[in-house]
């Protein structure tokens, strides 16, 4: 039996962060509506708290993307799964991602949502990590600069397991 993840980000900073965030994107946005993607399944929990920081008009939708399956390292390879084109025709999209390391999902979903016919698309990650990208990925809006190490809580998972951390913490990539 494995201990508890090491504490990275406590729940209350990211409460408090999270809402900061939601004030500073409705700063930009004004009254304009915005279409709030968040990224299945590690974004669920942080894009459902920053829909509550943003506040109408908003609408919400739910993307699966994913490159790591049950490892630590991303395959390379990114697994995008239908979005709705109606609700992302000419809308300003936010997308919402809880960490960004190599780059490659954040590019491929801006890329298919300009594709899509998106009139502008902002990135919001609440955890960018101090690592070099293989992708060119600058996001709109960053939570906190991360350390390099396998992150788990508040959604974030090693496969399938710590999801439900109110926290945010660091796990041993050995650790199964």
């Amino acid at each position: 039996m494995h201990g508890a993840p090491e504490c990275i980000f406590e729940a209350e900073a990211i409460a408090a962060r999270v809402r900061q965030l939601g004030r500073e994107i409705r700063g930009r946005a004004r009254e304009r509506s915005l279409v709030l993607l968040g990224v299945l399944q590690g974004a669920c929990v942080f894009a459902t708290d920053l829909a509550r920081a943003l506040g109408p008009p908003l609408e919400l939708a739910l993307v699966q993307a994913r490159s790591y399956g049950t490892g630590t390292v991303s395959s390379g390879r990114i697994e995008v799964g239908e979005m709705e084109t109606g609700l992302l025709r000419g809308a300003t999209v936010l997308v919402a991602d809880t960490v960004l390391d190599s780059g490659r999902t954040l590019a491929e979903l801006c890329t298919r949502l300009q594709t899509l016919g998106a009139a502008e698309v902002w990135t919001c990650v609440l955890l960018e990590k101090e690592e070099p990208r293989a992708a060119a990925v600058h996001p709109d809006f960053v939570g906190f600069r991360a350390p390099g190490r396998f992150l788990v809580g508040y959604g974030l998972d090693r496969a399938g397991r710590y999801r439900a951390l109110p926290y945010i913490g660091a796990v041993d990539e050995n650790v199964r």
